[in-house]
């Protein structure tokens, strides 16, 4: 997939609203999936680090998140 569509992903990504801990622990396994198929630079992985480090704080899922290498 070329950048232009990472760019796309990443905006519609964190455009979601997530309301649940159930939500946020599915995002995080979409993003697993979906990340192994991808070419991502060292700065896309750490925006979506950033994001995931936040909605783990939301939902007290960090230490989860850590657990499966999600941040």
């Amino acid at each position: 997939m070329g950048r232009s569509f990472i760019r796309i992903y990443k905006m519609e990504f964190k455009k979601e609203e997530i309301k649940t801990e159930e939500e946020a622990r599915q995002k995080a396994i979409d993003f697993q999936r979906w990340a192994s198929e991808e070419n991502l630079s060292y700065s896309e992985l750490a925006d979506f680090n950033d994001y995931f480090k936040e909605l783990g704080k939301r939902f007290n899922l960090s230490e989860e998140f850590e657990g499966n290498g999600i941040i």
